[in-house]
């Protein structure tokens, strides 16, 4: 779960929206006790019979919840981000995507990505974090013999593709290349060495005995 980082917006994807609950409750009572009172002093006048005093107010108070209770069911279902409606569609976008991936990537293989982990954990290990990062790279180029590896991210146009392989990647012997789009604006990229044959690696190498723990991995990178 993230916040919302459009200030602009009207949205329930806040956080920090659970430690107001104790006053969103505490508020309860004095709303109630607001409406009733300003029901009652709106349908004072003496013109009104005296009889019909008490049932205005109590028609004004019921409508006025009911209006009330509408807007915020509607805000809550469809008119945030954040809605209920609006996440539940976006859950199953990102559950047709993670199918996707699993259905492109090896039983043995790492999936590098920053906020999708819960979508290939535990199916696939999982490392958080993004291009570019010398730590991630280093952990790459220490693992790439042993596991088939992916980046999963938005789509990096040419200039940053170019920009990765050419200035972060290459000195490490390591490229990056496009290999399906996942989304509207997300891609899965392949992981690879650029000089295979010259390292002596072999492709059919058996790593489902090797364990990406054991490779004495070191820094801020989160592996699972």
């Amino acid at each position: 779960f993230n916040d919302n980082p459009d200030v602009t917006r009207a949205t329930i994807g806040n956080s920090y929206t659970r430690y107001w609950l104790p006053i969103y409750l505490w508020l309860m009572p004095l709303s109630a006790w607001f409406l009733v009172r300003f029901s009652e002093a709106l349908f004072r006048s003496k013109k009104i019979v005296k009889k019909w005093r008490q049932n205005l107010a109590f028609i004004f108070q019921a409508i006025f919840i009911f209006i009330y209770l509408s807007g915020s069911l509607f805000f809550v279902f469809f008119g945030s981000e954040e809605g209920l409606i609006y996440s539940s569609y976006s859950k199953l976008k990102d559950k047709k995507t993670a199918d996707l991936v699993l259905n492109n990537t090896e039983k043995n293989a790492v999936i590098i990505n920053r906020y999708n982990d819960k979508y290939f954990f535990p199916q696939r290990r999982v490392i958080m974090a993004t291009f570019p990062d010398d730590d991630l790279t280093e952990i790459v180029s220490r693992i790439i013999d042993f596991y088939p590896l992916y980046y999963f991210y938005f789509r990096l146009g040419e200039v940053d593709l170019n920009y990765l392989n050419e200035r972060r990647l290459a000195p490490h012997n390591l490229k990056i290349t496009p290999l399906i789009m996942t989304g509207a604006d997300t891609y899965l990229y392949r992981l690879e060495k650029l000089n295979k044959v010259e390292d002596g690696v072999d492709e059919n190498l058996d790593t489902e005995d090797l364990n990406i723990e054991d490779l004495d991995i070191e820094g801020s990178i989160s592996t699972q």
